[in-house]
């Protein structure tokens, strides 16, 4: 039978930063990690940030940002490629952009 499992928030180490809470973003699988770029924040604007988190250990690696902040967009593997399309490079809805960027990954 299916079920939901909450997992607990764990507390960035010391001196590592703080994770940003963000909307819109855009994530994928990849080899047993998920892949989170972009998003936005009202107050803030859009972000650039892309990482990697592993379940498994919990931990969260920063990878290469964006070469432009954006939101509401799409991501998918093929390979050792990430591809993120479309978005909007402004909070809201401003700013649609039809580009699609490709992430390479060791």
């Amino acid at each position: 039978m299916s079920r939901w499992q909450s997992r607990r928030r764990r507390r960035p180490a010391h001196g590592t930063g703080r994770r940003r809470c963000r909307r819109g973003v855009a994530y994928t699988a990849y080899r047993n990690l998920i892949l989170v770029a972009g998003g936005e924040a009202r107050e803030t604007g859009t972000f650039p940030q892309n990482e990697a988190f592993d379940p498994a250990t919990g931990k969260w690696t920063t990878l290469a940002p964006l070469p432009e902040a954006r939101h509401g967009f799409g991501a998918a593997v093929l390979g050792d490629r990430v591809f993120f399309a479309g978005g909007s490079l402004k909070p809201g809805s401003g700013g649609v952009t039809d580009q699609l960027i490709v992430f390479s990954l060791p």
